[in-house]
């Protein structure tokens, strides 16, 4: 007699409407398939078979939190920033929301990571449920997909780079690649087509297909059932176990589900930005500069990471192919290889165990582990915004370690499929423990330790395989490599067309071709790089050396090679090689060394020792002059194309014994013709003063050459130099401003140049000390430490051209040019009359010259070593001036003492995952109080000086307040928490009493029983 069908909700207020819907849509029969369907269950823990439910349940997560998140977050390059910062810091519960979401976008990639893992090792995948396998596959893609569009989403500074990162990989495709960056990107660079492009595919797209693909997965599921354990027999295949999907399988799933959400709740709360490892981590950070340059280390997903490495080792071209192609066809190759396993895994297609595989998927868990690693940078730490990878030591630390833990995985994992498992296969593990070894300990690079252990790799699959197999795989491989290496050997010659007009090396001359393939003691005079850079230059720069080489002063392979070597342009060659002075003079068998422009490599201490540095051949392509078309004939006089010195050249210098012994010459020479001229200097740089000469004559250096014949004062050649000036914008220019205190200390800081020279009163010897002490000033620290351009050097006081030495009156003033508010400050203090009373300079006297030292509040304290006002007060002051200052210094003490406590809770309550934007807004504001009070103490004026003082005092007041609402605020959300995860945990332990119960009462066997 058949069973009557089960109806539930009987003897409910349920039971009329389920009849009502089972009359039509037959929901009895859904029913009744659920209450007999049963799952097998072998010898292995029946934990695996949960966690693709427990992915689904992450992916619940995900699009309930996604909507949430959704009625806040507004797309657009000035408000995606802006709405996640609203919605973290001012919507109630906002970011909770976030944080749950983020949390469980990476522990459903877990998830979905361990079920295939799982699915694999089970051997779940054989006959007939190769599709579900590949199914599985590709919701995989979908999560990752999910998550490389998601992170753009909130455009801070972190996602912006790293989405740069990981889209710019997608060129490296063959054929397709360039294309696919931009539909990607929406154009070549990420911009804001790019955040709309991600945003549309993650809220739109995205869901839409994994919706259909979870559908398709769970019906190929529910036709074949879930993969019984393998049985080799049928005494084995009878002592398989069953469980009914309903209740006690499905409330298995319920339970672990409420400990998931137990657990997810757990993490929100308490690491609400993530563990803060490279890949795991979501504040909000600095919103995305695209005019900013990206810092060094920027790393993707954790996910990701595995490939980021694997484009790190790679060198930009192998085997034919660009690295970035070769990197992405191997991937591409391991990740087929992985769709295809059920096609590939005959053994196990037939009943039979498949070791090899085990094993081989033991070894790509080792490689991913080993990669992801290395991307982590384990075991160094760096500041942020450092890449290890620039360092070799570090990057030895990395590998190292990286390697060692790999190694202890993979002995933990072998000893354990052998004791516990009784596996013989070890093949695979040892192959990628043998590239570990080899690249971690050995010190070989990550591509010849995958080399050497790619030729036992092909051994283990000869092996393993077929001979037919094994030359069909290896045709494949070959044809594969032929293949994708085509774009990158298509590029050469599509290249050297774009270049064109080259002169073929049968066209070029006799007499050339020797210079060029000269050799010396059996290796060519002409280095490699220089001979391929000439064959790309343009034929009409070609011609020009080919007509030195005609006229008799290009005769020299070194000359050759020194002109190739400097690598121009094609414009700057044509510059040089018009001019006969050059190639007469880069000609070793025309000139001795004392007139020779050649390369003068080598140690830059010696090349300073080299009285010749300054014929060094770049310095002269470099120099401004040239750059500007100035050629040699601008200074020395005669023809660019003569052949011959003609007497111009003789009359315009004078002679060598002289012009070396006199410079009084040079100012002039300078000037005269050219910087003091402005219709000559019109033609190449209007911008240019050509006042110098006036303000020379006026200044202490000029004073001294010109008017009494001085030769070791300064003029034009001592600082800008001979041949190699250059613009002072540029960073290695003499005169650049970092470059300044260096140039002046070539004489000031040389006590035996200096000696005999004296100070305004024509007694004291003047110091050279100077550069020793602005080195260590607050201003020195700044510009050659920090690189502070604004920071003043010795012209910025002294004067360039017109260079004084500033009198006691004079230095305020000098002073004044930036520190504009205390010098008017100072004029209204009482302070003003009594140092002009002194004749005392107003900033030197406190503050001192070059060795002026960074600020600080204790200056101000009374009776301390450390006091600047105690000196002074104790001769000339007043118990009044005293009190002034103790009053300043407590106040300003209070202040900043406020401002340090509030930073410090700001740092902590955003490590506990609170909002503090707002209070380090404030503690902005208090800093500003700060500023302003220490500088009004220039006033002297108690009544000035309270008003900033009262204000930081209650800004600091609001902040307190604010800092404990905070404090409580987090302790809302433990206490809270506490209590959710009690309730959650108490609902686990009675379902769980509910499924021991559902247990006894039937509808679970466990293996083995009859």
């Amino acid at each position: 007699m058949a069973e009557a069908p089960h109806r539930p909700f009987r003897a409910s207020i349920l039971e009329k409407p389920w009849r009502w819907l089972d009359e039509r849509y037959h929901l009895d029969d859904v029913v009744d398939f659920v209450r007999h369907k049963e799952i097998p269950i072998g010898g292995h823990a029946v934990i695996w078979y949960y966690f693709g439910g427990i992915a689904l349940f992450f992916f619940t997560v995900q699009i309930v939190t996604g909507i949430l998140l959704l009625m806040y977050y507004e797309a657009g390059e000035n408000t995606s920033y802006e709405s996640m910062k609203f919605l973290v810091g001012k919507v109630p519960f906002g970011w909770l929301i976030r944080s749950i979401h983020c949390w469980s976008a990476h522990l459903m990639v877990i998830a979905v990571l361990v079920h295939m893992f799982s699915v694999f090792f089970l051997r779940s995948y054989r006959k007939p449920r190769e599709l579900t396998w590949m199914t599985g596959f590709g919701l995989l893609g979908l999560v990752l997909t999910f998550g490389f569009s998601g992170y753009l989403l909130p455009w801070n500074e972190l996602s912006y780079f790293a989405t740069a990162v990981g889209t710019d990989s997608m060129k490296s495709i063959p054929y397709v690649g360039e294309w696919l960056l931009e539909v990607l990107r929406g154009g070549k660079e990420v911009s804001i087509r790019t955040l709309h492009r991600f945003f549309a595919l993650h809220v739109c797209a995205l869901p839409i297909a994994t919706f259909g693909l979870v559908a398709f997965h769970m019906v190929l599921v529910q036709r074949q059932g879930m993969a019984a354990p393998e049985a080799h027999d049928d005494t084995a295949a009878s002592k398989l176990g069953a469980m009914r999907f309903f209740p006690n399988f499905a409330m298995r799933d319920v339970l672990l589900w409420v400990l998931c959400m137990n657990i997810l709740a757990i993490l929100a709360v308490w690491l609400p930005h993530g563990p803060g490892i490279p890949g795991m981590e979501w504040n909000i950070g600095d919103k995305a500069d695209p005019l900013k340059p990206a810092y060094p280390g920027i790393k993707p997903e954790w996910y990701f990471l595995w490939v980021y490495q694997m484009l790190k080792e790679f060198p930009a071209h192998i085997l034919g192919m660009e690295g970035p192609q070769a990197c992405m066809f191997i991937a591409s190759l391991l990740m087929a290889a992985w769709l295809l396993v059920p096609v590939l895994n005959r053994s196990s297609q037939r009943g039979r165990k498949s070791p090899a595989f085990e094993d081989f998927g033991v070894a790509v868990v080792l490689f991913l582990a080993f990669l992801t690693l290395k991307a982590w940078d384990l075991g160094v730490h760096v500041p942020h915004g450092e890449d290890p990878a620039a360092k070799p030591e570090l990057v030895q630390i990395i590998n190292r370690n990286s390697a060692g833990v790999i190694m202890l995985l993979g002995l933990g994992i072998t000893v354990l499929r052998r004791m516990w498992y009784g596996a013989s296969h070890f093949a695979f593990t040892a192959i990628a423990l043998l590239q570990a070894i080899l690249h971690g300990f050995v010190g070989l690079s990550y591509l010849a330790a995958s080399g050497a252990c790619t030729l036992l790799f092909g051994v283990a699959v000869a092996f393993h395989a077929r001979r037919a197999r094994r030359e069909r795989l290896a045709a494949a491989c070959l044809l594969g490599c032929l293949l994708f290496s085509r774009p990158s050997a298509a590029q050469e010659p599509q290249a050297a067309a774009q270049a064109g007009n080259q002169m073929p090396v049968e066209k070029w001359p006799e007499d050339f071709r020797k210079l060029f393939d000269a050799n010396e003691n059996g290796k060519p005079i002409v280095p490699p790089e220089a001979q391929a850079f000439f064959r790309r230059l343009p034929g009409h720069a070609q011609t020009l050396f080919f007509s030195g080489v005609e006229s008799g002063l290009l005769s020299s392979p070194a000359q050759l090679a020194s002109l190739l070597s400097l690598d121009l342009d094609d414009r700057k060659i044509e510059l040089l090689l018009s001019d006969n002075c050059v190639l007469c003079h880069t000609n070793p068998d025309m000139q001795s060394d004392e007139t020779l422009f050649r390369l003068r490599d080598g140690d830059p201490v010696e090349r300073e020792k080299d009285p010749y540095r300054h014929l060094d051949v770049r310095e002269i392509v470099s120099d401004v002059h040239f750059r500007q078309g100035l050629m040699c004939a601008g200074c020395h006089g005669g023809s660019p194309a003569g052949t011959e010195m003609d007497d111009e050249i003789y009359e315009r210098w004078p002679e060598a014994s002289k012009r070396k012994a006199d410079r009084t010459w040079v100012p002039e020479f300078c000037t005269v013709r050219c910087h003091a001229n402005a219709e000559f200097m019109q033609r190449f740089n209007p911008s240019l003063p050509v006042d110098q000469m006036l303000k020379y004559r006026e200044s202490h250096h000029g004073r001294l050459l010109l008017g009494k014949k001085d030769s070791k004062a300064a003029q034009c050649v001592s600082c800008h130099g001979v041949h190699g000036i250059r613009s002072p914008e540029s960073p290695v220019s003499s005169v650049n401003a970092a470059n300044i205190p260096a140039t002046c200390g070539k004489c000031h800081a040389d006590p035996q140049y200096m000696s005999g020279y004296t100070l305004s009163d024509g007694t004291t010897p003047i110091p050279t000390d100077q550069l020793e002490k602005y080195r260590k000033s607050v201003h020195g620290l700044a510009l050659l430490q920090k690189h502070d351009m604004g920071a003043p050097a010795c012209n910025d006081c002294h004067g360039n051209h017109a260079a004084l030495p500033p009198e006691v009156g004079h230095i305020a003033q000098v002073c004044r040019t930036c520190h504009v508010v205390n010098g008017t400050l100072f004029d209204g203090s009482p302070h003003k009359k009594a140092f002009i009373a002194h004749r005392w300079p107003e900033c030197e006297t406190c503050h001192g010259k070059h060795d002026i030292k960074k600020t600080n509040d204790e200056m101000l304290a009374v009776a301390q070593p450390t006091s600047i006002c105690d000196p002074c007060h104790r001769d000339y002051g007043k118990p009044l001036c005293t009190e002034t200052t103790a009053l300043f210094y407590n106040s300003i003490t209070q202040v900043r003492e406020a401002g340090e406590e509030i930073e410090r809770a700001a740092g902590e309550l955003a490590e506990m995952g609170l909002e503090v934007d707002d209070l380090r807004f404030g503690v902005s504001g208090l800093r500003d109080s700060l500023l302003q009070s220490r500088s009004l103490i220039h006033s002297f004026s108690r009544t000035d000086f309270s008003k900033p003082y009262e204000t930081g005092m209650k800004t600091a007041a609001e902040l307190r307040a604010e800092v404990d609402r905070m404090r409580g605020e987090y302790s809302f959300r433990r206490n809270w928490l506490i209590v959710s995860t009690l309730f959650i945990t108490l609902f686990a332990v009675l379902l769980y009493m509910r499924i021991r119960l559902a247990d006894k009462q039937g509808g679970y066997r466990p293996p083995g029983a009859a």
